[in-house]
């Protein structure tokens, strides 16, 4: 595994763009219009543009897996965070669906609290790679990496089918979000 720098942002917007395209939970915010492409690739950028300042973005060796990590605790940049708010609302969200987003995200904050914690914002594999041990082998790098910095790790999943796979390595799942899809709430503590 390493740590990404900017060089490597295409690769995992990529990466997550591809992984993510038919998510719910990503797609729950999104316009779904002939622009959707686009917005899932803007929500990418963000994110990564996010992590890069308030986390770490991490690839796996053979460049085929990312992940992306928001830790708690790290500084802010309030003037960053403005400009890539204003960004993600006007390329992928759009002003329509603001207060939908706001309320989405003040949800999310209050569930998951403001315990110390490494977020796994979005961990993907090139599709044509999955199902082949690269997404387990990420994962296990990435709690590891979690585990040196004694911060539990959180993320939410709509995809039921991810379920077993995270709790395999340890995730319980501490709440679920009923509405019009369901979110898993999981949390690994060491």
């Amino acid at each position: 595994m390493k740590i990404a720098t900017y060089q490597d942002k295409e690769l995992v917007i990529s990466i997550l763009s591809r992984s993510f395209k038919d998510n719910k939970s990503v797609n729950h915010l999104l316009p779904q219009d002939d622009k959707l492409p686009s917005r899932i690739k803007a929500l990418m950028d963000y994110s990564f543009e996010i992590c890069m300042a308030s986390g770490q973005v991490l690839i796996c060796d053979n460049a085929k897996a990312c992940a992306l990590l928001k830790i708690s605790g790290k500084p802010s940049r309030a003037l960053l965070q403005f400009w890539l708010d204003l960004k993600l609302l006007w390329s992928a969200i759009g002003f329509g669906s603001l207060p939908k987003a706001l309320k989405h995200e003040n949800t999310l904050s209050r569930i998951r609290g403001k315990s110390k914690m490494s977020y796994l914002w979005f961990i993907g594999v090139q599709p044509e790679y999955q199902h082949l041990g690269k997404g387990t082998q990420l994962l296990k790098e990435v709690l590891a990496y979690c585990k040196s910095m004694d911060a539990p790790v959180y993320l939410e999943t709509s995809a039921t089918i991810n379920l077993p796979w995270y709790q395999k390595h340890g995730f319980a799942i501490y709440h679920t979000l009923e509405g019009e899809y369901q979110l898993f709430f999981l949390r690994h503590t060491f």
